[in-house]
Formats: structure tokens, sequence, C-alpha cells
């Protein structure tokens, strides 16, 4: 018999997904760095990718989109697709869209500096009226 309280059975399959995605990723590391943080899946050729959502899936299915794949950290993944959008790293876009390279990170850091900076002289401004 199945759940009767919906929020009952999301919080069971969110959890099962999540359990499964940890399994697969357990002792595997990224194929650029080396890294076992926050891993993810690469399509190496996005045409033939079916979906990004395969972790409830049965494990033949799944088994045959993670052969189309290879294992990288989130950052590696971030500068694969900003190389293939065409973007370049040190670029405060860059680091929004998720790249963590020095350059990047700088970058937003500068950013996130100057408009604290911004703000707080917005807000003495306001209060001297």
């Amino acid at each position: 018999m199945g759940y009767i309280n919906k929020n009952k059975k999301r919080e069971y399959q969110r959890v099962w997904v999540a359990n499964r995605r940890e399994a697969f990723f357990c002792d595997k590391t990224c194929k650029h760095c080396g890294d076992n943080e926050d891993l993810q899946l690469h399509h190496l050729d996005p045409s033939k990718k079916e979906s990004h959502s395969i972790w409830g899936w049965s494990k033949k299915r799944q088994l045959i989109e993670i052969a189309k794949c290879i294992v990288l950290c989130r950052g590696c993944h971030m500068k694969v697709h900003g190389k293939r959008l065409g973007r370049t790293c040190g670029k405060v876009s860059t680091y929004k869209y998720g790249c963590r390279c020095e350059k990047c990170t700088i970058a937003g850091a500068v950013h996130n500096k100057e408009r604290r900076l911004k703000h707080k002289e917005k807000m003495d401004s306001v209060e001297d009226k």
C-alpha cells in the first residue's frame, strides 16, 4: 500500500534518490582534478543526453545514461560548460555561473566588495538626510 500523506511520500522519494546518487559517487573522483567533493556527471556529447534526472530510473537504464558521461567536480564541470559557452575566466559573470578558479574567485570577491561599499555609501547618505 502506498503513502496516504503526499508529503511523506515526497520526502521518502527525495531521500531514496539522494542515497542512490551518493552510493554511486562514494568511490569516484573528478576526472580532471582528482577531487572527490561535490561530484557531478558531465555528458560528453550533449546531443545524446536523455535527461539529467537519472537517479530514480531503473539500474539498467541508469547505467546506459552514465556510460555517456564522465565524473567531474562542480568546479571543473562549470569550467567545461563555461568554455563551451565561450566564457573566459576572470570575469564576474563566469564566477556567477559557478567557476571557482582563482581568477574568477578574485573577480567575484572584488565585485562583492564593491557592491558592499556602494550599499554602505547609500545607507550612509540615507542616514544623513
